[in-house]
């Protein structure tokens, strides 16, 4: 039986399986572990950006990369000359 490789409270990236190439910039929360169908894990993700959330498959989802600091911020809003 497959289990949930994420856990609530953890920080995602999705990639919508219809666009494989794209992947929504921002960071998802999982807020909700949902049963696993056809042998697939399914979860509820939320992003700050949205006003709704989303039920999506385990393969759509990845680690979400992690958030800059604000040095590198500052150093990749400064213009190079």
């Amino acid at each position: 039986m497959q289990t949930h490789r994420f856990a609530i409270g953890e920080l995602v990236a999705y990639t919508e399986q219809r666009f494989p190439g794209l992947v929504w910039r921002g960071n998802y929360e999982i807020v909700s572990l949902l049963p696993v169908r056809n042998d697939e894990a399914e979860y509820q993700i939320r992003s700050a950006d949205l006003a709704y959330d989303r039920v999506v498959r385990e393969c759509e989802l990845s680690k979400a990369p992690p958030p800059i600091s604000e040095e590198n911020q500052e150093r990749q809003a400064r213009p190079t000359m």
